[in-house]
């Protein structure tokens, strides 16, 4: 076994046990039911909840996917039972339309009542309704996915959400254990995010690729990616699946080389054994923004920046976390990505806790991101001078645009 074999099959042990976002107990938004209930109806419902959650887990129309857990949360809650038959799109595109989080969806996000509605309606014709005894009906699951791959936009190229809600069905816990299927003959969804870690193996070409247009690379590139992970772990391969995803999400580069993952996996494999758990973990905001962010907020979307904001939880060791207001995935200084921190009130005993945790931050992770701070003009000395190994830059908020521009347009120097 390689080195890098070696690596991954050790992060994937690492991350062993850690829950897929759409039913993660620590996550901010909690589900309205128990996922792991044993009882037949419980398991029905189950079935049918997360296919809807599978459906729209895109980009284009959710955008992240603890995007797609807020949703349902949402919807659940809005229609109790009738969420699982109602096939009418535009009542399902009206409650997606008023839920809190619709302008962070993605591009398409006037499609998601219409893909609800699809499956309701593929669940009711095509499994009379019950999802778990359908399931029964086929000894493998590459028949059942390919059934599923009949619901609008989860066919074609869209066929990676089926493998990713047969993974969920099937695999024991931390997944559901719903279905029967032996969980050696499942199958790698390749989502983007596990494509940047095939890719790095040489097990496939990158995301950006046009050879994914053809269905007949995907399957074969499938049955690349699906072998690598037999290799790794014979009797359960989509046990890194999960485990990928979090990787391919993590490393910041569009097409990262060999290199790049061996050097990602080290630096993980070191986090690991400074906090004893997972570097990062991501969540659903949950907070009301100060006007303070809001302002930055309204700037960064004017001048058309992408950024997440709250999106990541780091661990800094001894149970303390971080969660950076703002991450602009697409920015750099030095090769490392910016992370803008807003902050407006410095409270009295208040702000060591805050500034401690931006130093640990810089110290464990600054190799890969570059911390700014933002503060109002009045804290501007004091906090420079206080706290300066809290930060990468300080900028006083009322030069926020010319930090932007600055970012956007690749002239940035340190302003302080």
């Amino acid at each position: 076994m390689s080195e890098v074999d070696e690596l991954l099959r050790g992060y994937v042990e690492n991350n062993d046990g850690i829950c897929c976002a759409q039913w993660d107990p620590a996550i901010s938004e909690r589900l309205r039911f128990d996922p792991y209930d044993d009882g037949v109806e419980a398991r029905m419902m189950a079935a049918h909840y997360f296919l809807l959650n599978a459906a729209v887990t895109e980009t284009e129309l959710v955008g992240r996917s603890e995007n797609a857990r807020a949703l349902m949360i949402d919807l659940h809650r809005r229609f109790e039972g009738s969420l699982f038959t109602e096939t009418d799109p535009r009542k399902l595109h009206e409650a997606v339309r008023r839920s809190r989080f619709y302008r962070d969806y993605g591009s398409e996000r006037r499609r998601i009542g219409a893909v609800l509605a699809g499956v309701n309606a593929w669940v009711r014709d095509e499994a009379g309704g019950d999802l778990l005894g359908y399931s029964e009906g086929f000894a493998h699951p590459d028949g059942f996915a390919s059934r599923l791959q009949g619901i609008p936009r989860m066919g074609r190229g869209f066929r990676e959400k089926t493998w990713m809600y047969l993974r969920w069905l099937t695999r024991p816990c931390p997944d559901l254990g719903i279905f029967g299927f032996d969980v050696a003959e499942l199958k790698a969804a390749l989502t983007s995010y596990i494509v940047k870690v095939a890719s790095c193996l040489g097990l496939c070409e990158g995301v950006g690729s046009a050879v994914w247009i053809d269905m007949g690379y995907r399957e074969e590139a499938r049955e690349r990616v699906t072998g690598y992970a037999r290799g790794l772990f014979p009797g359960d391969p989509l046990r890194i699946d999960y485990p990928f995803y979090m990787l391919g999400r993590w490393m910041a580069e569009e097409e990262p080389t060999m290199g790049d993952l061996v050097d990602y996996l080290r630096f993980l494999d070191e986090v690991q054994r400074l906090t004893g758990t997972v570097p990062v973990t991501y969540d659903i905001v949950g907070r009301e923004t100060s006007r303070f962010e809001r302002n930055l907020r309204v700037l960064l979307e004017r001048q058309k920046m992408l950024f997440y904001f709250e999106g990541q939880r780091f661990s800094l060791g001894g149970g303390l976390t971080y969660r950076p207001d703002f991450i602009l995935p697409g920015y750099r200084v030095g090769g490392r990505q910016v992370v803008l921190e807003p902050h407006g009130i410095w409270r009295e005993g208040h702000e060591e806790e805050v500034t401690e945790k931006f130093r640990l931050f810089r110290e464990m992770y600054g190799s890969l991101y570059y911390l700014v701070l933002i503060v109002q003009p009045r804290e501007y000395t004091r906090v420079r001078d206080s706290y300066p190994d809290s930060y990468d830059d300080i900028v006083e908020s009322n030069r926020m645009p010319e930090l932007l521009y600055m970012l956007k347009n690749g002239r940035y120097r340190q302003i302080f």
